[in-house]
């Protein structure tokens, strides 16, 4: 136990292969599960206690033998991995003032239910948030052995990149925690509770509160999900009035066509009243002999002329205006000398033109190729249209780029990424789950698309092309 301990101090990156743990996740009607296979010796006892009660900031775990091998049942309905919660932001001051709560609250009742610190996996892959509250949750691993000082320092490293260095807060305590956990003969109890006296100092009646941090979570998200609800509200009355105003505006028109239609257009008087002007001139024009005069001079027969003449010679032929007739539009053009055509058709390019709704190329846009899921339902959700390597899909503004405001869909509900030109599907633990073709996806199951695909997101249908 020893040797595997040291190995796993050398890691450079911690991971769940990394760390030789089987995990995969499983979804029922009503419950998610995140299933690890149990490796290493385990203290009986413990798993008594986390099977028996619920203690705090710990994941509820159940046990199944399968095949002869000891599988926990971890309870992860309603959560999301901490890493999918923060997908496109950074980890601010309420969610890192969380974390450490949490973690210090966890250090102190653990004692209470003879449980080891050695056995929480303090690792980003089993840290989960619970959607509802915003309060956080971790994974104990009966067969785990790893100083929590030791992981917490680790952990925070990876913490120190993700904060978002624009909060002055965030940066601060981030920075202030970091540099505590690399003082010598430190542990983290010292760490939490250096922490936890800094602030009760800031804010003097902390002591009186509970969770601070998860109050100011959970009102912000209650605030945004009464934003969201007032929002679908004012679209549908917005297409309910729009659809009202359509049949009036409709029944309007139709009036004034009507009435229009009965009464002499004015702009076709002018255009008659020009073109009489025209004919008026030509007759005076002709009755001169002005067109016979013109026509001899620029040595043009007439027609009675040309037929009066057995032979007609080819080269003699006077120049005449004929049609050309390119891809787009048909103008007069002269034959004779230096212009190619039997009949005066003049062989150039066509203009080029821009139609005003250009055939859209979904493979590529902008350089850069693009995905479209188009959809399929009755509620009026838009297409969605795929760019970027990671793609989040959800009804939380915030974070997700493709928007599905409708009931049952969650706020950070699957993930869209792009490798080498293919794309792939997961669910992020979504509450009414994703599917691939009537298929449910596992959390954190990867699953390619193909053209005709149909995805669904909870109730919300679309086809991928």
């Amino acid at each position: 136990m020893e040797e595997n301990r040291e190995e796993r101090g050398t890691e450079k990156r911690p991971g769940i292969h990394e760390a030789g743990l089987t995990v995969t996740y499983r979804r029922n009607l009503r419950r998610s599960h995140m299933y690890i296979r149990e490796q290493g010796t385990v203290e009986r006892h413990e798993v008594k206690v986390l099977e028996g009660r619920q203690v705090p900031h710990l994941l509820k775990v159940e046990t199944s033998v399968v095949e002869g091998e000891t599988y926990y049942l971890y309870d992860i309905s309603g959560k999301q991995q901490i890493e999918d919660y923060l997908s496109g932001k950074r980890m601010g001051y309420e969610i890192l003032w969380q974390l450490l709560f949490s973690i210090g609250e966890l250090c102190r009742v653990l004692p209470d239910y003879l449980l080891r610190e050695e056995g929480v996996c303090l690792r980003e892959e089993y840290i989960y948030v619970n959607l509802e509250d915003g309060s956080l949750y971790f994974t104990y691993l009966p067969f785990w052995q790893e100083s929590l000082t030791e992981s917490f320092e680790r952990y925070m490293e990876g913490v120190l990149r993700k904060t978002d260095h624009q909060d002055q807060e965030a940066r601060e305590l981030a920075y202030q925690v970091y540099q505590m956990c690399l003082v010598e003969n430190t542990s983290i109890h010292k760490i939490l509770e250096a922490v936890m006296t800094d602030k009760k100092k800031e804010e003097p009646g902390l002591e009186k509160r509970d969770k601070p941090a998860a109050e100011y979570f959970s009102e912000e998200e209650a605030e945004e999900t009464v934003k969201e609800k007032r929002k679908l509200w004012e679209q549908a009355a917005d297409r309910m009035i729009s659809g009202l105003s359509s049949i009036a505006l409709f029944s309007q028109l139709s009036e004034q066509l009507e009435k229009l239609l009965k009464k002499e257009p004015i702009h076709l008087k002018h255009k008659i009243s020009g073109q009489e002007k025209k004919a008026d001139k030509r007759k005076k024009f002709r009755s001169k002999g002005g067109g016979k005069k013109w026509f001899r001079n620029a040595g043009i027969r007439s027609r009675k002329e040309e037929t009066s003449h057995s032979s007609f010679d080819e080269t003699s032929a006077p120049k005449r205006k004929g049609f050309c007739l390119s891809e787009t539009s048909a103008y007069p053009a002269e034959t004779g000398e230096g212009k190619t055509g039997e009949w005066g058709m003049k062989k150039e390019k066509a203009e080029e033109y821009t139609p005003v709704h250009p055939t859209e190329i979904l493979a590529v846009r902008g350089g850069e190729p693009v995905g479209k899921l188009m959809y399929q339902g009755i509620h009026g959700c838009q297409d969605i249209f795929i760019t970027g390597d990671e793609f989040l899909i959800g009804k939380n503004r915030r974070q997700a780029q493709g928007i599905i405001e409708a009931q049952g869909v969650s706020r950070l509900h699957a993930r869209i990424s792009r490798q080498e030109m293919r794309y792939y599907l997961e669910d992020l633990n979504s509450t009414n789950g994703t599917y691939l073709n009537e298929i449910p996806l596992e959390y954190h199951q990867k699953k390619e698309l193909c053209r005709n695909d149909r995805v669904r997101f909870g109730l919300e249908e679309y086809l991928f092309f």
